[in-house]
């Protein structure tokens, strides 16, 4: 199963127990919540903004008919929520978050905020039509996002769809950016590092952990990038975008939507 570390080996060695890890991305989403929303602004990242908003629009395409109830699993500032009143969407939303500071640079009425995760003892009794987790999988290891898979599958109504993204472990850019994370940290790019785990699983290694009452019923790839472009040249990497996105050019790609179901 392909599960892979943070950018350099060393970041075990010093690395806190698994327990800790959620306490971990929660510090790290807080202290980016005031800034979060400019980070995916069209004026200041067109390519991130470009992304996100694809990823979030096919992801959309799954949203049932009539008046759903739509379970937003890491809904950050809310962005889903947005769109869907765009849309004019009249079911139910509810987000979810360990980030209490992101919840509170959101829309998201109060009464729809779960400060909290799906497999926690205090989550509400939630039957969902329609569960989004959209760049929750890049942040769990693999014992954590299984007890979530089970979590999400036991708020998922019949009929229900659970949309989740995964980043592609066989994609260039993923590759290359692990090998020379660490030079970049050591250089003092440390910007373009992260300071958590990143994780990446295929299609075959979210099929291992499934529980048993879950089945893939669709993959859908998202936007490719070409390697390396976007931290630093993220409108060429947009226009580059367009072109490399073809089914030719696979090893491109960058992370990709799973469609699972009530079996």
């Amino acid at each position: 199963m392909t599960c892979t570390w943070l950018w350099s080996r060393n970041y075990w060695k010093k690395a806190k127990p698994l327990i800790a890890h959620r306490e971990q991305i929660r510090q790290f989403f807080d202290r980016l919540a005031p800034s979060y929303s400019r980070r995916y602004r069209p004026s200041d990242n067109p390519w991130l903004a470009y992304w996100f908003g694809a990823r979030l629009e096919q992801a959309l395409k799954f949203l049932p008919a009539g008046k759903a109830c739509v379970l937003d699993v890491g809904c950050g500032i809310g962005t889903a929520y947005e769109r869907l009143q765009d849309m004019k969407f009249q079911g139910e939303y509810y987000g979810c978050d360990i980030s209490l500071e992101m919840l509170a640079q959101s829309n998201i009425p109060a009464e729809r905020q779960i400060n909290a995760s799906p497999e926690d003892e205090a989550f509400p009794a939630l039957q969902a039509d329609l569960i989004l987790a959209l760049g929750v999988t890049s942040y769990w290891p693999t014992p954590e996002l299984k007890t979530l898979l089970q979590a999400m599958a036991n708020h998922l109504a019949p009929n229900g769809r659970l949309v989740l993204s995964c980043t592609d472990p066989s994609g260039l850019d993923y590759r290359l950016r692990c090998r020379l994370q660490p030079l970049l940290r050591a250089v003092g790019v440390r910007r373009k590092a992260v300071a958590h785990p990143i994780y990446a699983y295929s299609r075959d290694d979210l099929a291992a952990i499934l529980p048993d009452s879950l089945y893939i019923t669709d993959q859908q790839f998202l936007p490719a990038t070409f390697p390396l472009l976007a931290p630093f040249f993220p409108s060429l990497n947009l226009r580059f975008s367009r072109l490399i996105s073809l089914p030719p050019l696979s090893f491109f790609r960058t992370d990709f939507l799973l469609v699972l179901e009530i079996s």
